[in-house]
């Protein structure tokens, strides 16, 4: 079997790498091809020279748009020129049957395939925006855009992936859809990510995250401050004159450690025994999911997306406000925990090893597939009968 996965808007294959996610998503595509032989073409908006990323993969496959359609420096002109993307790859996806999108933002690139071609359509939401949206102030406009684009991408998709039942429950209340919406949530390589039994540090804490106003740094920051610990902050777009002049504002040893490869997350995890996120709101979040496999105990607010992970005092900890965050932080950064560690990855273990969440991905491809496979032989009879 052939599919097709398209990256979000303006994504590439090169930005993963750079972004350091490379690694876990052709992870997973390795993993399917070799459990159940699945080709996978991914549908990238970069350049020519990013094949070389996969080159060693016999099984994978990227078209770049980039090199079919020239990129514009205008963003709105961009998108207008995706709507044409069918136009310049449909021969180049021409044997896979099934289209997924890595992501909702984007979509309207693949439903002339459907229309056209005749593929069956996956939307996948690691996350749902308007979801999302919900706890943000104003921004109406972006909110009403939202709502709309996606009423139209779930209707005409013909199955939609989520990481959480919180989502799947959601999008059936809020845009009145029963069925064709299947929870996958986001995988853990238990192999990879686990704990190495190594010395962990007791006075530093990790928080991993890009600097954006969801991931709410500063509630962790003020939260911590003047405790005698060290911060490592791990994630993309900080800017380290900004770090120092927090470091001695809040009197806190803060040290920034720039972007990693996802292949070398396992070691930074099992450099410390706390782990905390201050996240407004989460989907599937990968960076708990991943530390609380490698036995870290983790800290994270009781919001949506954490609390559908963590059980507290159970496999880690929730907090309702900073008071609760600072003295958990004090309590246990010297402790071991090993009761919460254990439960943790026996959690992990359980419930998101990519051996079960691939199974469960397989299962939609095949039937959609099946379902491609018989309505091409019905068209053909009928043409057949038509000519007879």
């Amino acid at each position: 079997m052939n599919i097709a996965v398209l990256l979000t808007f303006d994504q590439s294959l090169s930005k993963w790498k750079k972004d350091g996610h490379f690694d876990r998503e052709i992870r997973y595509y390795k993993a399917l091809y070799e459990k159940y032989k699945i080709k996978t073409t991914f549908i990238s908006y970069g350049h020519k020279a990013e094949k070389d990323l996969i080159s060693k993969y016999h099984f994978l496959s990227s078209i770049q748009v980039y090199e079919k359609i020239q990129r514009s420096n205008s963003y709105l002109i961009r998108v207008v020129k995706s709507f044409f993307i069918f136009f310049f790859i449909h021969k180049d996806i021409k044997d896979s049957s099934i289209i997924k999108s890595n992501q909702l933002w984007g979509t309207w690139v693949i439903f002339l395939f459907k229309f056209f071609s005749k593929k069956k359509i996956i939307i996948r939401c690691g996350y749902e925006p308007n979801q999302n949206l919900e706890h943000e102030k104003g921004k109406i406009f972006l909110k009403i855009f939202s709502l709309i684009y996606s009423f139209f991408s779930y209707r005409f998709a013909d199955q939609i992936i989520v990481t959480t039942p919180d989502i799947k429950k959601y999008i059936k209340d809020k845009f009145y859809l029963k069925k064709k919406i299947s929870v996958i949530s986001n995988y853990i390589d238990t192999n990879k990510f686990h704990s190495k039994n190594k010395r962990r540090s007791r006075n530093k804490i990790l928080f991993v995250g890009r600097n954006s106003p969801e991931k709410n740094l500063n509630y962790l920051l003020t939260s911590i401050k003047k405790l005698p610990i060290q911060l490592d902050i791990l994630g993309q777009n900080y800017n380290k004159k900004v770090l120092a002049k927090l470091r001695k504002k809040l009197n806190l040893n803060i040290k920034y450690l720039g972007t990693v490869d996802n292949s070398k997350m396992p070691d930074i995890y099992n450099n410390y025994n706390l782990y905390i996120s201050t996240s407004n709101y989460e989907g599937n979040p990968k960076t708990i999911l991943e530390a609380m496999s490698c036995g870290c105990v983790t800290i994270a607010r009781d919001v949506q997306g954490c609390n559908s992970i963590i059980n507290n005092k159970v496999n880690g900890f929730l907090v309702k406000n900073q008071i609760d965050l600072r003295n958990l932080v004090k309590k246990n950064i010297m402790r071991v925990n090993n009761k919460i560690k254990k439960n943790a990855m026996h959690f992990i273990k359980k419930k998101y090893n990519i051996n079960s969440i691939l199974l469960k991905e397989f299962k939609i491809l095949k039937l959609l597939n099946n379902e491609t496979n018989y309505n091409n032989v019905v068209s053909k009879k009928m043409w057949f009968n038509r000519n007879i």
